[in-house]
Order: structure tokens, then C-alpha cells, then sequence
């Protein structure tokens, strides 16, 4: 689903009811808008006024440029707003320098885009969403993900979740063998 797609005509209420043929499965979602979700609704909501001319209009679209135009290339916005908020730079290809251009001045090379990515927070999301204990089920409805497989590509596990199992499985040998040292010595 791209969110430049996403119009305030898909808001009822408090959720989004996103339509399958803006989906990538091809497959009908409601999602609830509450939380930090909420938030950036109300800021997009703000932002929906658009003044042109004298004429006071409302942009059909959540995400939409200034002058209420859909973006066209998400990437590219996205891009311009993680340089900004020095999430990513603009790095030349040929001499590596970083910065905010799109054209290297010393080089005349177009720079390229390296920093964090929209997808990045759909891993995030993912992993977050484990680790607070939300079901399995639950999070591929948030993700969108219709298999398992695809799903588990996106719970990436770190060295600290290995740690904090090797903690866990350490306890419970303990408490197991404290356990078993209690039956024994009541024999």
C-alpha cells in the first residue's frame, strides 16, 4: 500500500478503511487510528486546508504536497525528509561526500540517497509489536502479511534478543534443577 494513495475519503471514524485495490495483497484492510497514529492524523488534518487564489479548499489526499497535489514519486519525498531531519544525506557515488545536494558540485555526478528507508519502519513496527506481546495473528493484520514465511522475514532477531533467550532458558535450567533437588531429596 502506498500512502500516497491514502485519501480522507478512506477515514471513517477511527479507522482507516483502506480499499483492496490499494493494497499489495490485493486484499480489503481496516486499520484502527489511535496512538501516535492519531497524532500525525491530526497534523495531516491540519495541513488539509489548502488556500489558493482566495479559494479555500480541502486536499483529498492524507499525503499530499502544499498545494494538495498527490506526491508523485514517494520515495523522492520521502528522501528530501530524512535528509532534512538528518536521517539520511545525499552521498556522491564518485567521491563519497555527503550532504544535502542533489548534484555534486566538485564531481557534476548525481548524489544518491543513503540513509533510512520507508520500509525500515515496517520491520520496526513488526518487531516492536512481537515484543510487546502482541500475537502472531495480530501483527500480520497490522503488516498486511498473509503468510507465515513472509512475515517471519520481517522479525528479524538481534544478538540482544539471543541474549535475553539465553537468560531466560539459564533460569528456567535453574529453577528446573532446583525443582528436581526438592523431589529427589523428599525420596
Amino acid at each position: 500500500m502506498a500512502a500516497t494513495s491514502l485519501t480522507w475519503g478512506m477515514v471513517s471514524g477511527n479507522e482507516l478503511r483502506i480499499p483492496a485495490n490499494v493494497t499489495k495483497n490485493r486484499k480489503a484492510r481496516v486499520l484502527p487510528i489511535s496512538g501516535e497514529v492519531a497524532e500525525i492524523f491530526k497534523r495531516r488534518e491540519l495541513a488539509r486546508r489548502i488556500e489558493q487564489d482566495g479559494t479555500l479548499r480541502f486536499a483529498e489526499f492524507i499525503f499530499h504536497r502544499g498545494d494538495g497535489e498527490p506526491m508523485g514519486e514517494f520515495k523522492k519525498s520521502w528522501a528530501r525528509a530524512c535528509v532534512a531531519s538528518k536521517l539520511g544525506a545525499m552521498v556522491c557515488p564518485k567521491c563519497h561526500t555527503e550532504g544535502s545536494a542533489l548534484t555534486c558540485e566538485p564531481c557534476a555526478v548525481a548524489t544518491q540517497y543513503r540513509g533510512r528507508i520507508w520500509h525500515d519502519f515496517r520491520r520496526s513496527s513488526i518487531r516492536q509489536r512481537i515484543k510487546a506481546g502482541v500475537s502472531v495473528q495480530e501483527a500480520k493484520l497490522w503488516s498486511g502479511h498473509k503468510s507465515d514465511s513472509v512475515f517471519l522475514r520481517y522479525s528479524i532477531l538481534t544478538v540482544d534478543d539471543m541474549k535475553r533467550s539465553q537468560e531466560k532458558t539459564e533460569r528456567y535450567r535453574k529453577e528446573e534443577l532446583a525443582r528436581t533437588s526438592k523431589v529427589r531429596a523428599m525420596r
